[in-house]
C-alpha cells in the first residue's frame, strides 16, 4: 500500500510540475568562456587510477518541496578481489580483469523511493565494462539483474522471487531466466565497451583540450547496444557550494564561482546514427549536461530531465576526495 501511495504521490508531483511556469523550473543561468579551436579525438583514453580525485559523490536538489538525491562511490581493487565478485558466464568468455578495477557504488531515490541498486566493475585503465548488477527491491516488483559482459556478448541472468522467497537474499531466489545477446559482426574493431554508469569516472579522468573534443564509445542498456558520446562544449562559471572531506581531515566548504568543464553526454543506437537513445544518468534523461570542476577534476552538476520535468539540475552536495593525487 505504501508504495502504491509513493507512485500515485510521484505522478501527481510530476503533472503539477507541468502548469508551473519555467521560471520556477530548476535551472542554471550561465557565463560561457570561450577556448580555442575546435578539435576531436574519437578514441577512449587510457586512464592512470592514481589520478582519480574522489571516491564517493553525493548529488541532491529540491523539487517541489520534495528531495532528490543520487549517491556514487567508488572503489580500487584489485584483479583477484574482482574475480570474486564476477561470475561465470555460461556463453562466451568473460573480459578479464585488470590489474586494478574499480567498483561503483550507485543508488538514487525520489521521494521515499530508494528501490533500486547499481553496481559496476570495470578496469581503471581503458574504463571496459566487465560486470554490470542492478537490484530493485520495490514490494511486489522484486528483481535482480547481473550483466556480465564477455568477448562475444552479454550474458545476463535474471532473478525474481517466487511466493515466499521475497524475504531472501537475491542468490536465493528460484525464477531464474538466462539469456546470451551475442554482439553483431565486426563490432569492436578499435571500439571500447564500456557502460553509462562509468560516465562519471570517464568525463573526471579525460583530458578535454579544445570544444568540440569528444569520448565515443558502445555501451549495452535498454536490452540493445548504443554508441555514447561525451563532448566538451565549453568552460563555464558556475556557482558551487559543496562540502570536501578528505580522510583524517576536517570538512571543507568550497564556495563561489568556480570554472567547469560543461560535457554534453547523447546516445544513438548502434548504426542508427540519426537516431536518439533514452540515456539517462544518475535518473535524468537526455540530453544530459554534466559539469566537471576544473581544478578538482569532480563533477559538481548534472542537468536533464525527470520524467515529464525539464531542466532539472542535480547540484553536489558532498564530495569524498581521496588522500593522494596529482
Amino acid at each position: 500500500m505504501a508504495t502504491q501511495q509513493n507512485r500515485s504521490n510521484t505522478l501527481i508531483i510530476r503533472l503539477a510540475a507541468l502548469l508551473l511556469p519555467t521560471a520556477l523550473m530548476l535551472g542554471i543561468s550561465s557565463t560561457v568562456i570561450a577556448d580555442g579551436p575546435s578539435s576531436s579525438d574519437m578514441s577512449l583514453k587510457y586512464y592512470e587510477v592514481q589520478h582519480l580525485t574522489w571516491s564517493q559523490l553525493d548529488f541532491n536538489t529540491s523539487i517541489l518541496g520534495f528531495s532528490f538525491s543520487a549517491n556514487l562511490g567508488i572503489t580500487i581493487l584489485t584483479d583477484k578481489d574482482a574475480q570474486t565478485k564476477l561470475i561465470k558466464p555460461e556463453q562466451g568468455q568473460g573480459i578479464m580483469p585488470s590489474p586494478h578495477v574499480l567498483l561503483i557504488d550507485f543508488s538514487s531515490s525520489f521521494i521515499s523511493d530508494n528501490d533500486i541498486h547499481t553496481q559496476l566493475l570495470f578496469n581503471s585503465d581503458n574504463a571496459v565494462a566487465l560486470q554490470r548488477v542492478r537490484h530493485e527491491s520495490t514490494e511486489g516488483d522484486e528483481r535482480h539483474k547481473v550483466y556480465r559482459f564477455t568477448n562475444e556478448g552479454v550474458f545476463i541472468m535474471r532473478r525474481k522471487p517466487r511466493q515466499g522467497e521475497a524475504k531472501l537474499a537475491a542468490e536465493q531466489w528460484t525464477d531464474t531466466n538466462k539469456r546470451f545477446d551475442r554482439y553483431p559482426e565486426q563490432r569492436f574493431k578499435d571500439r571500447v565497451f564500456s557502460d553509462t554508469s562509468a560516465l562519471l569516472y570517464i568525463s573526471s579522468m579525460a583530458i578535454f583540450k579544445n570544444p568540440g573534443d569528444k569520448i565515443e564509445f558502445i555501451a549495452y542498456f535498454n536490452d540493445s547496444l548504443h554508441v555514447v558520446t561525451v563532448e566538451y562544449e565549453a568552460t563555464e562559471i558556475i556557482k558551487s557550494n559543496f562540502k570536501a572531506q578528505r580522510h583524517g581531515q576536517a570538512t571543507q566548504r568550497i564556495t563561489g564561482k568556480r570554472k567547469s568543464l560543461r560535457l554534453a553526454i547523447q546516445a544513438h543506437p548502434l548504426g542508427q546514427s540519426k537516431s536518439e537513445s533514452t540515456l539517462q544518468l544518475a535518473g535524468l534523461a537526455g540530453p544530459v549536461k554534466l559539469l566537471v570542476d576544473k581544478e578538482l577534476r569532480v563533477p559538481v552538476e548534472l542537468r536533464g530531465d525527470l520524467g515529464m520535468m525539464s531542466d532539472v539540475v542535480l547540484k553536489l552536495d558532498k564530495v569524498v576526495l581521496r588522500n593522494t593525487f596529482h
